[in-house]
């Protein structure tokens, strides 16, 4: 099942519900959910059928994520501090970029790799609702 934007923004309002929960001896700075589901990543790469002003959508299957970041299963490996494009669509069905930085890759064999990144800003095509900015603005914030 694809991840939209509409159930991304909803599960990041549940990490402040499981902020309080969290154990004392989680040090990670967010909350992170284990949370199965198939994501797009924007590649310009020919390998992938894409190129330069034309991105091909390479699907990715996320494993968890946090208000800060995600790990991802991809099919080739990615460099520290490489950027790259996860794509989401919401209920209308339009397209919201979300720009991640790479802070670590491991190699699980083949075409397998698993890819921690963290989310530097989303790139809209189309504007959020003041509704979703003020409950995005709020989980991040805090």
């Amino acid at each position: 099942m694809d991840l939209t934007y509409d159930a991304f923004v909803a599960l990041l309002e549940d990490f402040r519900t499981l902020d309080k929960t969290r154990r004392a001896n989680d040090k990670r700075r967010a909350t992170r959910v284990h949370h199965r589901a198939r994501i797009y990543i924007l590649s310009q790469d020919p390998a992938d059928g894409g190129a330069p002003g034309k991105p091909a959508r390479v699907p990715a299957q996320l494993r968890d994520f946090s208000p800060r970041g995600m790990c991802a299963m991809v099919h080739r490996p990615m460099q520290r501090n490489d950027q790259f494009v996860v794509q989401l669509t919401n209920k209308n069905g339009l397209a919201v970029d979300m720009i991640c930085r790479v802070t670590h890759c491991k190699d699980f064999g083949g075409a397998v790799h698993s890819v921690g990144a963290q989310f530097e800003a989303a790139a809209n095509r189309v504007q959020p609702s003041a509704e979703d900015q003020k409950r995005i603005a709020a989980t991040i914030l805090g």
